[in-house]
Order: structure tokens, then C-alpha cells, then sequence
């Protein structure tokens, strides 16, 4: 018989209750942190003063070690002491020596023998520093958000920004991830973004050349790079002068870093989709909304940015996310703004209000750290916070990115929070290739930086960090429980639910219960230890409620089963 867990709860919990109405600059604890580098079987080791020449030479000799002299040279210890100032490892400082030891003895093994002689004042590792890394190009100094340096405002701080430098040190892209862009379009000849547009190997020709012909047999003919789907054709190029967002936003999540012109993206290597969804006026439909995520699918893409949304809600938009899920791929939605900013776990912004776990709802934080005063949050609705402008006025506190026409502008909102997650996650992706869409959600949110102006206002309450982000621990996370069922029987003037599911994970510590406590709002309702599956709520109203169920262990949780409703009478 299946253990059972109770939980008792009076709560009667009540029945819950068009696309792209659009603005035009709209839109935890951390990993365990990764041992230094250092040069493998290197020691540095302090003799103690006035330790003698013989006492030296025994005490390296016992590690099998070697000296390594100031130019480069590698001699025994006892050649050392026939040449000690030829030898010396550092000029000024007779007494501390850099000794090369036997890869079978080790760094670490070395130094505790080291530290265990009576002569020795200090033995350490032989660390490697980096420089940061600093691109080159032209207005890198303008982009506060990846690196703050100069920007914070009066009575604000200097770290408002994801440590993008840091990052890039670790890992600055890959043209095997494709980050779709479904917006204005964008412009293919500025210099940040065409090394990066994506090509569609299957067809044949190039760009407006092309021969008529649906070479890949997609339902497209020519889409050499992408498709624009307010038109119907194959040019899904941004509206110059006129409206160009979809290039802004690319600039961030993937110009061409450290080339020597324009701006760096967060991602520098990274294929940009054009899928051209919104008008010259910012302005898409529901079902060109869906097209522009279909198509993507179809191509095997691994991030959606959207940088848009509305208040209209529509299922079969959420199927098409849903769909977007199945294939693996990372849904990245702008938060909204609006004017004065509103919670949209109560007043909700479509795609990023839709509780569907591969999408990732971005606010906009400004360069003092702080919730941007246009910014939509939600505790429940928002995942977290990245750098989008102080204003929706045109000034330098705001996000420096592409233009058409070889040209650069300050624009802010959600919508430019939103790609820089989108470049984040691309990043990622391509540095871990074997992880898959959830590890990577998981990754960004557990490695943000946690701010107290955005408590109350995220789930994570912080702000992205892309270094935290590529040195975080990949999770080993436990597979989704799936077949969630729920009944109920009487139990006298109240009701008791039972739930059951199936249990496909076989390294989870437990499952955790989550309850709609308000209209569209889970919270979570309790747990059941490893294997139990069956969980209890007792003694409630009668009512309508909601559940869903997560696998978890320390690394996180599992994605969660489908959602189901329990009518009792």
C-alpha cells in the first residue's frame, strides 16, 4: 500500500477566471563556486629566513622536485646550489622559489608534504589570473549592462550590470545555438549582425536571390533567413527609419562582439533568425504569433526571444509554446511595460503571464539596480530581472544597441531586458552542450544576483548574471512525474482530496504539491518524501481547486506535470 501524506486546509479555493496590443520600447541560493585555476604540478614554497642551503635542497629533493629559475630554466636542486643567482626563481627574493613536482605527486599532495617540514613558512598553488576580457568595439563603453563601469547613478551602485566581461572569459558563443528573434525583423547588413544571421542550409541561393523554389519543402519558398510573416515573403528585413526594434534587440542578445566596430551582444556567437512578426507601427497577430513559433520549431532553433506581448489570452498560443517546449526550446518573454507598471500576476501580460515552464518573463531593471519605474513584476508571473533603461525617454541611462543603417540608439523597456537573457541562455547552451532547456532555466535563475528592490517583484528576486550563470554547477535534475489524477470523498461537513501520480525519476528526494491560491497563482502546498506518490488534503470547502506536481532534490526540480482541476460538491 502507498504511503500517504495529510495535510489539513480550509481554503475554498475559487474558480479562475486578441494578442500584441504593443508599446514601442515594451518590452536562490548560488552555485557552489568552482576552484581557481592554477598551473598543474607547480608549487610555490617559502623557505623560512636564514634556512640552510642543505635543509633547501633536502626538502625539495623529497617532493622530486625541480627549481624553476627566473628565466624559464628547470634544474635540480642541487645545480641550484652551485649557481644560486643564476637560478634564483625570483631576483628579489632569495627565499621563495617556484618548484615544478611529478605529475604522479600533484599540486595538492606536494604542498601538504611541503607544509608538513619544519623549514617551510608557506607552500601555495601557482594561481592563473585573467584579464577581464574588453572587446574592442567602438561603443562598448556605452553599454552599461554588461558592464557598469562609470554608469551608476547618484545614490546607486556600480554592479547594476550581468558581469559580462567575467562571462566572456569563460565562454563567448557558439554558432550551433540559434537564438529566433520574432519581432520587426532585422536589419541583415548592419556590421554587428551579419556574421551572426542565420542561414537556411536547405534552401538554395541567397537573400533576395533566389529561384523560386521550396527547396527544403517547409511551406517556404526562399526562406534563405528566416520569414516575414506580416508580409507573406521571404524578406523579413527590419522597417528602416521607421520602426527597429527587432534590430535593437538582436544588437543585445547577439551582435558580433570584439570586432572593432559597433557594440558587443551578450552572446557573440550565436545565430540570429529574423522572423518578422510585428508591422512599421509594432503591431502582430495572434496567428502570425504562432506561425513565427512554429516555424522555428520546424528548424530546430533553441531560444525565442519575445519582446512583446498584450492582455489578450489565447490557448492556442499556448499550444504553440507548449509545442515550442516539446522541441526543447527556451521561450524568453518581455514582462511588459506600462504606465503606471502593473503586477501581472493579477493584471496579466501575454506570453509572459502564461504558466508554462519553458518561457522565462524578463523585468527591467535600471542601472542603479533598481525595478524600472515602467516595468511590469509579479512575484509569480516574473522569473527574474535584467538590465532594460531608467526611462522610456531617449537618455544615456537607458540600452545602447543597433540600428538600421549602420547607425545606434538608447532605447528601454522589457523588451530589452528580455535579450539579454536570450544571449545569456545562448551562451549557456553553448558552453554546455549536453544540457537540456530546463537545466538551463534552472541554471539562470538559481545564478542571479539577489537585490532587495526586487523582492516581492520576481520569483528569484534578482537580477541575470552571466558569469555566476557559465561558472554555476550544471544540475543533475530528476525527470518530471507525469499521469497526475486527483479525487475526492466526503469527510462529514467537509471534503478530502487525494492525488496520485507516476513516479518516472530514480533520483529524486521527494515530490512537492503546488495548489492555485489565487487566480493563476501556485504556491506551494507541502511534500511527499522519495517514491511516495500518493499525497492527501484534508478536511476542505466545497470548491473548485488546482494542482500540479514537481520531482525535486537539492539541484532543483523537475519540470512540473500538467495542471488539474478537482471539482468538489
Amino acid at each position: 500500500m502507498k504511503a500517504r501524506i495529510y495535510v489539513g486546509f480550509g481554503l475554498v479555493v475559487l474558480l479562475a477566471a486578441g494578442l500584441l496590443g504593443f508599446r514601442y520600447s515594451a518590452a536562490t541560493p548560488q552555485g557552489l563556486a568552482s576552484e581557481p585555476e592554477y598551473v598543474p604540478n607547480e608549487v610555490l614554497v617559502k623557505f623560512k629566513p636564514l634556512t640552510l642551503e642543505a635543509a633547501v635542497i633536502q626538502v625539495i629533493e623529497s617532493i622530486q622536485g625541480q627549481i624553476v629559475g627566473r628565466h624559464g630554466s628547470i634544474v635540480s636542486a642541487g645545480l641550484w646550489a652551485e649557481n644560486r643567482s643564476e637560478y634564483r626563481s625570483f631576483l628579489s627574493d632569495p627565499d621563495l622559489f617556484l618548484v615544478k613536482v611529478p605529475p604522479a605527486l600533484g599540486t595538492k599532495r606536494a604542498i601538504t608534504e611541503l607544509l608538513s617540514d619544519v623549514h617551510v613558512e608557506f607552500a601555495e598553488k601557482n594561481f592563473i589570473y585573467k584579464a577581464a576580457l574588453t572587446p574592442d568595439d567602438t561603443y562598448y563603453s556605452l553599454q552599461w549592462g554588461l558592464h557598469n563601469t562609470g554608469y551608476a547613478q547618484s545614490g546607486g551602485t556600480a554592479d547594476a550590470d550581468i558581469d559580462a566581461p567575467e562571462a566572456w572569459e569563460e565562454f563567448t558563443g557558439s554558432d550551433d545555438i540559434t537564438i529566433a528573434v520574432i519581432d520587426t525583423g532585422i536589419d541583415f547588413a548592419h556590421v554587428d549582425l551579419e556574421p551572426n544571421i542565420w542561414t537556411n542550409a536547405g534552401e538554395t541561393g541567397g537573400g533576395k536571390e533566389t529561384d523560386g523554389v521550396d527547396n527544403d519543402g517547409n511551406g517556404y519558398i526562399d526562406d534563405w533567413h528566416g520569414w516575414d510573416f506580416v508580409n507573406d515573403d521571404n524578406d523579413p528585413t527590419d522597417d528602416r527609419y521607421i520602426y527597429f526594434h527587432g534590430t535593437h534587440v538582436s544588437g543585445i542578445a547577439g551582435a558580433r562582439g570584439n570586432n572593432s566596430s559597433g557594440i558587443a551582444g551578450v552572446c557573440w556567437y550565436a545565430k540570429l533568425m529574423p522572423l518578422k512578426l510585428l508591422d512599421s507601427g509594432g503591431n502582430g497577430s495572434t496567428s502570425d504569433a504562432i506561425s513565427a513559433i512554429d516555424y522555428a520549431v520546424s528548424v530546430g532553433v533553441q531560444v525565442i526571444n519575445a519582446s512583446w506581448g498584450g492582455t489578450g489570452a489565447s490557448s492556442s498560443l499556448i499550444q504553440a509554446i507548449e509545442r515550442a517546449k516539446a522541441s526543447g526550446i527556451l521561450f524568453v518573454a518581455a514582462a511588459g511595460n506600462t504606465s503606471p507598471p502593473l503586477n501581472i500576476n493579477t493584471d496579466p501580460h501575454y506570453p509572459a503571464s502564461y504558466d508554462i515552464d519553458n518561457i522565462i518573463s524578463v523585468l527591467a531593471t535600471t542601472s542603479s539596480d533598481t525595478l524600472a519605474s515602467y516595468s511590469n513584476y509579479g512575484s509569480y508571473a516574473v522569473d527574474l530581472g535584467a538590465p532594460g533603461g531608467t526611462d522610456l525617454t531617449q537618455n544615456n541611462y537607458n540600452i545602447f544597441s543597433d540600428k538600421p543603417g549602420q547607425q545606434y540608439q538608447h532605447l528601454a523597456g522589457t523588451s530589452m531586458a528580455t535579450p539579454f537573457v536570450s544571449g545569456a541562455a545562448a551562451l549557456v547552451l553553448g558552453q554546455r552542450p549536453t544540457i537540456d532547456w530546463w537545466q538551463a532555466k534552472t541554471m539562470i535563475l538559481k545564478s542571479i544576483d539577489t537585490l532587495a528592490s526586487l523582492q516581492g517583484k520576481a520569483r528569484t528576486s534578482g537580477r541575470l548574471n552571466a558569469h555566476s550563470l557559465l561558472t554555476y554547477s550544471t544540475p543533475v535534475l530528476p525527470d518530471a512525474p507525469t499521469n497526475l489524477q486527483g479525487d475526492w470523498c466526503e469527510n462529514g461537513p467537509f471534503v478530502d482530496i487525494s492525488l496520485t501520480w507516476t513516479d518516472n525519476a530514480d533520483n529524486e528526494s521527494g515530490f512537492k504539491i503546488y495548489m492555485q491560491s489565487s487566480p493563476g497563482i501556485f504556491s506551494y502546498l507541502g511534500s511527499t518524501s522519495a517514491n511516495v506518490t500518493t499525497f492527501w488534503l484534508t478536511e476542505v470547502g466545497a470548491g473548485t481547486y488546482y494542482f500540479y506536481v514537481r520531482a525535486y532534490k537539492t539541484d532543483g526540480e523537475s519540470p512540473k506535470t500538467a495542471t488539474i482541476t478537482v471539482h468538489t460538491f
